[in-house]
């Protein structure tokens, strides 16, 4: 079996939807199932066209039912085989309420053999918009970090023992909301002085990189370490001691999914998206800067009473979000789909 998976983006460009795509055509790799991925940021017209019709692939997959829909769908009419498409995130809480580009969301999604989300909220949101419930699945996303080159964060950024550190990661955009992260650490660090801020991500949007690079500049505690190398990203994960996400959307994070496979706790806004990973046992949700103080300070002050979140999460990883499940929940999707399509010829 042979699929071909477009992406908005892919490495080295460290984006949600890389990391996301490489874990996927890894574990389908391990299901003896060969993938070519088209990174459609730098691939399109007539070499996406030979790069497709070259592999002849069994199937097609799309992440990112704006972004990569409209690939998929030409690849479908042209190479007739079965297309599935998943949502990643802006796409389902922001990309439909622009009315251009939900009528082409809704095309790709209408014409697609199968829709997959990564959870229930995206299900729902599908559903209400039209979307046949048979043809959704929703499969979790999982952890696959890679085999690891040691860099020492706290020593490079003179960190003292005493210090927490805080980690943002994730691409540089305005939805991502770091200056409300810096807003409310501003206010904590006045009652808890020893506190860092780490921001590791790729610039993906110039003005807001300029918006946060202007405000940290006179913040000594706040450091901006750039695009992270993915091996360096387990690493950094271990040197920090809370991971935070201001995101006003989200899907299934990554970063979050990152942090509790390092047993950090997470404190993030509650939308949709976080809250499919975040409960009372799991992490710390909060509605509003007050919230969101509040849970910061009690992360730092109570670190006994982490012990069950971190038991929680250690049971989440290995039954919901494990990669096993996920592999499997793709290669079924495939396996069925082109049963089907074969069937029809």
């Amino acid at each position: 079996m042979r699929s071909l998976l477009l992406t908005p983006t892919y490495f080295p460009k460290l984006t949600g939807n890389a990391v996301t795509v490489h874990r996927i055509s890894s574990g389908l790799g391990q299901e003896g199932i060969a993938c070519r991925i088209i990174d459609l940021s730098v691939t399109g017209g007539i070499d996406l066209l030979d790069l497709a019709g070259d592999f002849s692939p069994d199937i097609i997959h799309s992440f990112h039912a704006y972004k990569a829909g409209r690939s998929g769908l030409l690849l479908r009419r042209m190479l007739g085989v079965p297309l599935v498409t998943t949502l990643t995130g802006t796409d389902i809480n922001v990309d439909l309420r622009n009315p251009e580009r939900r009528r082409i969301i809704k095309e790709v999604l209408n014409a697609s053999d199968l829709v997959t989300v990564f959870n229930d909220h995206a299900l729902s949101v599908l559903i209400k918009n039209g979307i046949r419930r048979r043809e959704i699945r929703v499969i979790h996303q999982s952890v696959l970090m890679p085999k690891a080159q040691t860099v020492d964060y706290r020593a490079l950024y003179n960190v003292g023992t005493d210090e927490r550190v805080f980690l943002m990661s994730g691409g540089i955009r305005r939805v991502k909301r770091v200056g409300y992260a810096i807003d409310t650490l501003s206010r904590v660090i006045k009652v808890r002085p020893e506190i860092r801020l780490f921001i590791a991500g790729l610039v993906l949007e110039q003005e807001e990189y300029q918006r946060i690079a202007k405000r940290i500049r006179h913040l000594p505690w706040v450091h901006y370490l750039g695009q992270v190398p993915r091996e360096h990203m387990p690493s950094l994960l271990k040197s920090v001691d809370m991971v935070l996400n201001t995101s006003a959307s989200e899907s299934e994070a990554n970063a979050i999914l990152e942090a509790f496979y390092f047993q950090k706790p997470v404190v993030a806004r509650s939308i949709p998206g976080n809250s499919s990973l975040l409960t009372n046992e799991t992490g710390f949700l909060f509605r509003n800067k007050k919230e969101f103080y509040e849970k910061i300070l009690y992360v730092i002050d109570h670190p006994a009473a982490l012990a069950h979140v971190h038991k929680a999460v250690k049971r989440l990883m290995r039954t919901t979000f494990s990669f096993e499940r996920e592999r499997s929940g793709y290669a079924s999707v495939y396996e069925t789909l082109i049963g089907q399509w074969r069937k029809k010829e």
